[in-house]
Order: C-alpha cells, then structure tokens, then sequence
C-alpha cells in the first residue's frame, strides 16, 4: 500500500490547463485519484486516457471530466485480506483501490482515506516474497526502471505533439470532442475552430 501523504493526487477543482496535465503526465501514473477538501477524501480516479482531447486552452475542470466518463471507484477497508481484494480487482472493474479506516463521530461512522493499492502491489508482494530470488529481484527492478524511462519519453512526446499546429483528428475523435462538449456544464457555447469546421460539418 501506498500511503495517501504518498499518492500524486489532485483536486477535483483544479483546471486541466497545460501546468497541470503536465505534472499528471509527469507523474508516470495511468490513474490519479482525485479529492474534494482534502487529500484524504477521495472521491474519484481519473484516467490519463481520458484528457488525451483535452485542449488545455479551453478550462476544462477535473470534475467534468468525472462526471462525463464515470470511472467506478473501489473502497476497502484496510484489514481486507489480499486475498479476497485480488478477487475483486479480478472482477475488472479497476485496478486501483483506495484503502479506507472508518471511526465513529457522535454515532457515526466516518470514513478516510489512508492509501492506495493496486493489483501491480499485489503481484509484486506475491512474486518478491514467494517466487524471486536475489539476481532475479534486481532485473525486475531493472525492468520497472527501463518501463518508467520508457514511459517518461513517451510523455515529452505526447506534451511536445500539444504544440504542433498541423493535428489530424479522426470522424472518432471529433464525434468524441464533441460528445464531451454537449455534455460538460462549464461550457456555455461551443464556437470550432475554422480548422475543423470543414472536418464537423463536411
């Protein structure tokens, strides 16, 4: 488990603008949780995946980006047995849980957030402890750091394309772009680019 003072989360209120999509691509992580108030009140994950489209010109809130995509979001309590917490991540509904305590105040039940574990800590404890010997850790671990490097340039990549001017989107891309934007309630009115009007209204 990973400790919440630990987790690179982010505030449910913040804006997707290009400081803070950088920073989550920075961070190396496929999901972030998200807070509301404090860190120890986690209240959704968000997919990288999910703010791909996102222009960081347009002020998107994270929030939105919640509400359009509805990521499910796995609460444990933090005596779950491992065992019985693979079962549920087997399930597929998500690979990220949050690792809650609970006590009570004034007769009820109060819940926070402690940690986080993912399936990936579960394999790592199960193969560390039972299967791995010595030679065999360190290139794992060797492994783990060529993946994170790997995963480093691929995020200068992604934030050096953000710059380009000549961008291709696809009839998928711009049905999604646009389904996004039909639904988000920040946005007031939707005024295109000339660039893709041609591409929205052939």
């Amino acid at each position: 488990m990973t400790k919440i003072e630990n987790v690179f989360s982010i505030d449910e209120n913040d804006v997707l603008d290009l400081k803070t999509i950088s920073d989550i691509f920075k961070s190396g992580f496929s999901r972030i949780p998200v807070f509301r108030g404090s860190h120890d009140n986690i209240t959704g994950i968000l997919y990288v995946k999910d703010i791909t489209f996102v222009d960081t010109e347009d002020n998107v809130h994270v929030q939105n980006i919640l509400k359009f995509f509805n990521r499910p979001v796995i609460y444990v309590k933090h005596d779950t047995k491992l065992d019985r917490l693979l079962k549920e991540f087997k399930k597929g509904v998500s690979h990220l849980a949050i690792v809650v305590s609970s006590d009570e105040i004034d007769g009820a039940m109060k819940f926070k957030a402690i940690g986080i574990i993912t399936l990936e800590d579960i394999i790592e404890e199960i193969i560390e402890s039972e299967i791995l010997d010595e030679k065999d850790a360190q290139k794992y671990i060797n492994e783990k750091r060529h993946i994170k490097m790997t995963n480093s340039f691929r995020t200068s990549s992604f934030l050096e394309s953000k710059k380009q001017d000549d961008i291709y989107l696809t009839d998928n891309m711009i049905s999604t772009i646009c389904e996004f934007l039909s639904t988000c309630t920040s946005y007031v009115y939707f005024q295109p680019s000339k660039r893709l009007i041609p591409e929205i209204f052939p």
